[in-house]
């Protein structure tokens, strides 16, 4: 067994069996409980910057197909499944649920649970992106920078840039600040209808 097994194996038990269980991050001796899940957690995740955080009862799996830029990290209870990509100072709130796993129910001759699984469409979420409470995000979401996702939100399509999202299904229902002119990035499928009407300038007389 190789070292590297070998560290993977003692963080996946630490964390495990021992510190997903301790305090809230922001409770008495909070920096405590956030340094031993973040020493847990790091052999485990496929890439992580500085200043990790990782909340009470997040589940992750192996951790082997998530990334996370510095400042990043899972509120309490998160859950996330298959392949996800999280970029600069980005946090989830309680409960939130984000996935790339995908079912083949294609087929109707067979029962839906027999069909097994797609290959995972991974997610991806940019810099500088909160999502509240209970919001859940589906396979082959691209959430844009500086994106809020509210809480409660089923989020099944990309978002733009400095989006404010909210709703089930989720839709764009405002933008913290006017959008650049690519806010809607090559691949997106935009949620919103449509960007805000800038103003036309004024006619000379």
């Amino acid at each position: 067994m190789t070292s590297n097994k070998f560290v993977r194996i003692l963080g996946y038990c630490g964390y495990y069996f021992f510190a997903r269980y301790l305090p809230r991050n922001n409770w008495a001796g909070g920096k405590i409980w956030k340094k031993l899940r973040e020493i847990t957690c790091r052999p485990l995740l496929r890439q992580c910057g500085e200043d990790l955080f990782i909340d009470r009862m997040v589940d992750f799996g192996k951790g082997d197909k998530i990334s996370l830029g510095n400042h990043s990290g899972f509120g309490e209870n998160t859950r996330i499944i298959g392949e996800v990509h999280l970029g600069e100072y980005v946090g989830t709130s309680f409960n939130v649920f984000l996935t790339a796993y995908n079912r083949d129910f294609s087929r109707t001759d067979l029962p839906s649970v027999t069909q097994g699984k797609r290959p995972d469409v991974p997610v991806v979420i940019e810099d500088d992106v909160i999502i509240l409470a209970n919001a859940i995000v589906l396979p082959g979401v691209h959430i844009g920078k500086g994106t809020v996702i509210g809480a409660g939100a089923v989020v099944s399509k990309s978002v733009p840039r400095w989006s404010i999202v909210a709703g089930n299904p989720a839709k764009v229902v405002k933008f913290r600040k006017e959008p650049e002119d690519d806010a809607y990035q090559p691949g997106m499928t935009p949620i919103a209808c449509k960007l805000p009407e800038r103003p036309a300038p004024p006619v000379d007389a």
